[in-house]
């Protein structure tokens, strides 16, 4: 075997010695945070707040309205999977009255108010 070798493999056997050593010294992780667990009581029935979710999978994809946010839209899919449209630009503003978001309208709307002409004073 080349000397290259060799020496490759004095090192590896040395790194791996080291690990080994290093890991009988060490505690454990479950040792290293001691204190009691915070789980939740197993016989607590949990029950998830699934909003306007309905009660069959829809033939088309709809919209969950309440889950909209300024940049996004989610849907839920006929095979029962959710997905998400993601938009550069803002497409949706949130209503202070309702708290609900609704679609950014950037039309301009002619006014019903009658118009004030501007007069311009004449200099002579």
């Amino acid at each position: 075997m080349p000397l290259a070798f060799r020496s490759f493999y004095r090192y590896v056997a040395m790194l791996l010695s080291i690990c080994l050593i290093v890991s009988l010294i060490m505690p454990n992780f479950a040792e290293a945070a001691p204190g009691e667990a915070k789980r939740g009581n197993k016989k607590e029935k949990l029950t998830a707040n699934i909003g306007e979710l309905p009660n069959k999978l829809p033939k088309e994809k709809v919209e969950l309205t309440s889950k909209r946010t300024p940049f996004s839209k989610r849907y839920l899919n006929p095979d029962g999977s959710f997905s998400e449209e993601i938009f550069m630009e803002q497409q949706f503003y949130q209503d202070s009255s309702d708290k609900k978001w609704k679609k950014v309208d950037n039309k301009l709307k002619k006014s019903t108010k009658k118009q004030e002409s501007l007069r311009i004073p004449q200099v002579m």
